[in-house]
């Protein structure tokens, strides 16, 4: 974790580059925001075009993007499907 400020910034592992988030923001926002190119429509989980591939202790799982909380306890680590 990276102090800017008063904020908190998190890393993000996307196809292996690192990004800055704050706490509790979207893994689409933080797509968006970067340029990354990521499919999307509606932004809230209803046409799961935003699907990615979450890289955790368990394995990897699939996971939207746009319900996808940054969080500062988790791996934060995922590859975007093209």
């Amino acid at each position: 974790m990276i102090m800017f400020g008063l904020f908190k910034k998190i890393q993000v592992d996307i196809d292996s580059k690192i990004y800055l988030a704050t706490k509790n923001s979207t893994l689409l926002r933080v797509c968006l925001k970067n340029g990354i190119n990521i499919e999307y429509k509606c932004q809230s989980g209803v046409c799961r075009k935003c699907i990615v591939v979450e890289h955790t202790s368990q394995g990897d799982i699939f996971t939207l993007a746009c319900q996808k909380l940054i969080l500062p306890t988790e791996k934060n680590q995922f590859s975007t499907i093209k």
